[in-house]
């Protein structure tokens, strides 16, 4: 649900913004994440508590959007996915053998907000260029990591393939 609030969020921001090109993905990502989020509310799997955070979090965009206009809702935005990855990178570097990281899922974020710089840039958008930029650095240290991981301990990947 948080993503397709934070997703809505951006589609207003772009609305705002006039960049008609990018309501497609954030109304798509919008979408796709809200039938997610009713599917597994359907089967139970909704509890109170993340709802309350995620309400809260929705008022506090609305306000930062009411207050400040696109700029103060774009930078609420950005500031939140700075928020978001920052626990990601820092448990991939303080644990010795992290496990669960997914590369295609961080190869993925990295080409995105790549896409993101790059629109960024030619908007002269300088939320847009802060938010890609981040994700930019938060994927390539995760990623390389993960690199980093499987180069150190090839006896152990050979140890599992052969079990």
């Amino acid at each position: 649900m948080l993503t397709s609030a934070n997703n809505a969020a951006w589609i207003a921001y772009f609305a705002l913004s006039r960049y008609w090109t990018a309501l497609v993905p954030s109304c798509s990502a919008t979408l796709l994440a809200g039938v997610l989020a009713a599917i597994l509310a359907r089967r139970g799997r909704a509890q109170a508590r993340p709802a309350a955070c995620i309400s809260a979090w929705v008022t506090l965009l609305v306000a930062a959007g009411l207050a400040a206009g696109s700029a103060g809702l774009g930078a609420a935005l950005t500031g939140a996915f700075a928020l978001q990855a920052a626990p990601s990178v820092w448990t991939a570097y303080r644990t010795e053998r992290p496990s669960g990281i997914s590369a295609g899922t961080w190869t993925l974020i990295l080409g995105e907000l790549s896409c993101w710089t790059l629109f960024g840039i030619h908007k002269a958008d300088p939320r847009l260029i802060a938010l890609g930029v981040t994700g930019i650095a938060a994927s390539t240290l995760i990623l390389a990591r993960v690199v980093c991981l499987g180069r150190r301990d090839p006896g152990e990947r050979a140890v599992a393939t052969a079990a």
